[in-house]
């Protein structure tokens, strides 16, 4: 149940960051901030490339992430970056 509502919380807050009410920070930087939050994740990105429209969970269009699926993925925490 836990999981559940953060993975919900989780997409809200992505979802107000991607239609620009959210964080004023580049995409990737987000993305980023939320893989170093959660040390356990199980991602699997490469946070180390400049690109991700490669990554797991993660929908790019015209050089903007549109969408994420990151349910399953142990994430358990948002980072600071993010408002929380």
């Amino acid at each position: 149940m836990k999981n559940t509502c953060f993975v919900k919380y989780l997409s809200i807050v992505m979802g107000l960051f991607l239609y620009g009410i959210g964080v004023a920070q580049d995409d990737r930087s987000i993305l980023i901030d939320i893989y170093k939050a959660n040390q356990d994740n199980t991602l699997g990105w490469d946070i180390t490339t400049n690109t991700i429209e490669d990554w797991k969970g993660v929908t790019v269009v015209h050089g903007r992430v549109t969408k994420l699926d990151l349910h399953n993925n142990k994430l358990a925490k948002l980072p600071d970056s993010l408002g929380t």
